[in-house]
């Protein structure tokens, strides 16, 4: 299971910085001091790999790939298990109606007393864009459903007919 989870956590990482090449350091081109007669190593530019503060020889570039492969029979197991759990939990709801205006969906959800981490499974999103001021509510196309949002969220809403098309792999074999 910690294998399943670490794989899933890596997957879903977003590369967001990158290092510099010497060649996007912002140096002038002037040459730092003169080719011979000084005794040292001879030195191009401040960007060179060898000085401090310049560019990395072999930078990472933000194409780095940390995905880990998932079993897909494992995926399903995890994925029925956490679903079950969270039926027998009643943390998941199957929603008919579609709430046009808010005040219908604030009369719906005064029967639950967990209004925080709440996300909603839909099949068009317009059904349910009078939500969107609610910053404890989530959105998530169905087919993208995982385990991990089974443990993330405290409830969780699937609109019904959609959810009815979508589950032929639930059915035991």
């Amino acid at each position: 299971m910690l294998n399943f989870f670490k794989s899933y956590i890596s997957n879903s990482r977003k590369i967001v910085s990158k290092q510099k090449t010497r060649g996007e350091k912002n140096y002038s081109g002037i040459k730092i001091r003169k080719q011979k007669g000084t005794g040292f190593a001879r030195l191009g530019s401040k960007g060179s790999p060898s000085l401090k503060g310049g560019g990395r020889a072999f930078p990472n570039t933000g194409n780095e790939n940390f995905n880990k492969k998932i079993n897909k029979k494992i995926f399903l197991f995890f994925y029925k298990k956490f679903f079950l759990k969270s039926l027998n939990l009643k943390k998941i709801f199957f929603i008919n109606n579609i709430f046009k205006k808010t005040y219908n969906f604030v009369n719906y959800f005064n029967n639950f007393i967990i209004l925080k981490n709440i996300l909603i499974c839909y099949l068009n999103k317009n059904n349910f864009i009078n939500l969107k001021n609610f910053k404890e509510i989530s959105f998530l196309k169905f087919k993208n459903l995982s385990p991990y949002h089974f443990l993330k969220y405290n409830l969780i809403f699937i609109e019904n007919k959609f959810y009815y098309e979508n589950t032929k792999n639930f059915k035991s074999n």
